[in-house]
């Protein structure tokens, strides 16, 4: 779970948050109510994804219609869970470029929302035994993250 903890004074706002982290919980820490909504406005961005003015997203045989919220392949619609096409809408808007897992907790994920330690991976698993057959993968980048190699291999 994530939580924004809004605390003035810096000693107590330092310790609560140790122990909140030492309790497995993803701290985030304002001084003050003005931060706090700062914090909460750049997160409700963060999440929104880019301003991409097309409706789709092309990766070789796959069209992914991030207003229909629906993807296709080859136009052949392919059933996917809403976070499985969040985190592929995710991976799509960053090809070619390493996406870690924290960014993508950050992206997909809000403040109160638990989050198990291995639940990217669970959802990139799914992704890759669905994309497997349509000639397209996701490569793990140990250590940093995930990613969508552009249409023709790497840079």
């Amino acid at each position: 779970m994530r939580i924004l903890l809004v605390e003035d004074d810096k000693v107590l706002a330092d310790a609560l948050c140790r122990a909140l982290m030492q309790s497995a919980y993803a701290v985030d820490v304002v001084g003050d109510g003005e931060q706090a909504d700062n914090a909460l406005a750049v997160r409700a961005l963060l999440r929104r994804g880019s301003t991409n003015t097309t409706p789709y997203l092309v990766h070789g045989r796959l069209r992914l219609d991030t207003v229909g919220r629906r993807l296709y392949c080859d136009e052949t619609p392919v059933e996917l869970s809403a976070r499985e096409f969040a985190v592929l809408e995710l991976l799509l808007m960053r090809e070619g470029r390493v996406v870690s897992k924290e960014h993508m907790v950050n992206h997909l994920y809000g403040w109160g929302d638990e989050v198990g330690a291995n639940a990217i991976e669970v959802y990139v698993h799914r992704i890759r035994k669905k994309l497997e057959p349509m000639g397209c993968d996701i490569r793990t980048v140990r250590g940093m993250g995930y990613l969508m190699e552009r249409v023709g291999g790497p840079d």
